[in-house]
């Protein structure tokens, strides 16, 4: 597995109650992009639209070298899932008011680009300082 990027904001900002593996529908000159790590994560989330899956606000760079064939960095990118991950994905995200973010860019065994999506509850304020205080007493007993 080469990894392009992880969104480690998404691990502080949610709870990830759940991941799953999606595949991404890409141009050609959006590979080359994402081969160099041209690519970032930031305000991007999927969501549903006409019974599919898209992964919104992904920016992915123009490729330097493509002309005419690069698109526009934000678009929407569908997500490959099979029927039935996709009908149970869609109910657990209407009915709990859970939201998917993605968790990991990255390119599989076989060359195929892969996103891991997080099904995620969205953390309060007062959590996420819990959490960073609980990290620094963790890192403070480690260090002695």
């Amino acid at each position: 597995m080469a990894l392009v990027l992880e969104n480690r904001r998404a691990r502080h900002d949610y709870e990830i109650l759940e991941t799953l593996e999606a595949g991404i529908a890409l141009r050609g000159t959006e590979v080359k992009s994402l081969r160099a790590g041209k690519v970032d994560f930031t305000g991007s989330f999927a969501k549903f639209a006409d019974g599919e899956l898209f992964l919104e606000n992904l920016y992915i760079a123009p490729y330097e070298k493509g002309s005419y064939t690069n698109v526009d960095p934000r678009r929407r990118r569908k997500l490959l899932l099979h029927r039935h991950q996709l009908h149970r994905l869609r109910g657990k995200v209407e009915q709990k008011g859970l939201t998917l973010v993605p968790l990991r860019l990255y390119f599989n065994e076989r060359g195929y680009a892969k996103v891991l999506l997080g099904l995620a509850r969205g953390k309060r304020d007062y959590q996420k300082r819990a959490e960073d205080k609980r990290r620094a007493v963790q890192r403070a007993l480690e260090e002695l």
